[in-house]
């Protein structure tokens, strides 16, 4: 968790910018570690920047980024938190309702994305939050990107960490991405 004087800072950032439906109480902050290399850096940049094009009700809100040292990325707090830790504690009380209406939920939130051109690459259980039993939101938006204008996939110039276990054969073998696979 940042220190007071972050926490006022994004605070004043909220109160002047960003929408006045989560109080400040209700944000998360994901914090870069200061020591992580440039390349790293970028990465989180162009993650918020994604995000930032991002309004949806199954895509976890940003708030803001505060620069500096330690960068921090602010959003909405997800009140149940992690959806992969929820079904696995939670496993016996869960009901086909329940699972219908989080399937439904996150393939709306990837047609949105598709609409902006932005393949998540990474959509697993453990980048997924409840913000409430019936509401869940995608979240970590760290191997996204943006497809050129008329294509309709993206090749990855080179490997980097992918999420070997989840990737379809033409995601592995060519380094290829597209709407029509989702992990």
């Amino acid at each position: 968790m940042p220190d007071d004087s972050k926490v006022s800072l994004i605070r004043i950032l909220m109160a002047n910018s960003y929408p006045t439906h989560i109080p400040a109480s209700q944000i998360a902050v994901k914090q870069l570690n200061s020591s992580v290399p440039v390349t790293v850096e970028k990465d989180f940049l162009q993650a918020a920047q994604l995000r930032f094009r991002c309004s949806h009700p199954y895509i976890n809100s940003f708030l803001g980024i505060v620069l500096g040292s330690p960068m921090m990325m602010v959003c909405e707090l997800a009140n149940r938190g992690n959806f992969k830790r929820y079904i696995q504690e939670n496993a016996q009380g869960i009901t086909l309702r329940h699972q219908i209406t989080w399937m439904k939920q996150i393939v709306k939130a990837m047609a949105y994305l598709e609409t902006l051109s932005i393949v998540h690459r990474d959509l697993a259980t453990r980048n997924i939050v409840l913000s409430s039993l019936g509401h869940v939101q995608i979240i970590h938006f760290s191997l996204a990107c943006t497809l050129e204008p008329k294509t309709d996939h993206y090749i990855a110039k080179k490997h980097g960490k992918w999420p070997i276990k989840w990737l379809a054969l033409e995601c592995l073998l060519l380094g290829r991405f597209s709407f029509k696979v989702w992990s």
